[in-house]
């Protein structure tokens, strides 16, 4: 009995860790240099993703003082950011599904935008 409870129990963990593989595996990540500050920036990205049907939410700092956030579809990040200030720009890092395409032509415009009304 003992054996069948220790086997579910790590095949249950084993499906967890090829759903964060496959998720790692998948992920595109995307950098965009914006000519604004990171508060302006960050102003830009939260207005044209409320635009996409999306909601901008504020992770904890990372350890170097960068900003996080989660763009949310629903109650689902879809995308991560991380954004700081890289010389006199600012450095956004996009980590999103590859596999996504309305996530991706979404994310597309946002950054579009924001080069058009930052730069």
């Amino acid at each position: 009995m003992f054996k069948i409870i220790y086997l579910t129990a790590a095949l249950a963990m084993l499906s967890g860790c090829s759903g964060l593989v496959d998720k790692v595996k998948n992920t595109e990540l995307k950098e965009e240099y914006f000519s604004a500050s990171v508060e302006r920036t960050h102003e830009c990205i939260q207005y044209q993703s409320i635009r996409q049907h999306f909601y901008v939410e504020k992770d904890d700092p990372l350890p170097n003082g960068n900003k996080r956030y989660h763009l949310l579809r629903g109650d689902e990040a879809v995308v991560n950011m991380d954004m700081g200030k890289s010389g006199k720009q600012t450095l956004v890092s996009f980590f999103y599904d590859k596999r996504d395409p309305q996530v991706k032509s979404a994310l597309t415009d946002i950054i579009h935008q924001c080069h058009r009304d930052l730069d």
